[in-house]
C-alpha cells in the first residue's frame, strides 16, 4: 500500500504515527521513496511528462514568519 512508503510504521502499543513521519521529516520513509515514472527516466524518449506530488514548500504566515506546509505541485518534465 502507498501509506506505508510514505510514513513509518507505529508500533502495536502506540496510537498515532509519529509526528515528523506526518509531517514528511523523516529521513527513513515519505515521498522521496516513492519510484519515479518508467516513461520519465528513460532518457531516449523525448516527451514532456506531466506529473503531480506532494512537496514541503516554506510561505510567511500573516505575522511574516516563514512557515513549512505540505502543498500538493504540479511538474511537467522533459528527458531531453
Amino acid at each position: 500500500m502507498m501509506w506505508q512508503i510514505l510514513i513509518c510504521p507505529k508500533k502495536y502499543e502506540d496510537e498515532w504515527h509519529h509526528k515528523k513521519c506526518l509531517y514528511g521529516q523523516c529521513n527513513d520513509y515519505g515521498i522521496k521513496k516513492i519510484p519515479l515514472c518508467p516513461i520519465e527516466c528513460n532518457g531516449f524518449n523525448p516527451i514532456m511528462v506531466e506529473w503531480k506530488r506532494f512537496a514541503m514548500e516554506t510561505t510567511m504566515s500573516k505575522a511574516e514568519h516563514p512557515l513549512k506546509k505540505l502543498t500538493f505541485v504540479y511538474k511537467k518534465t522533459n528527458n531531453e
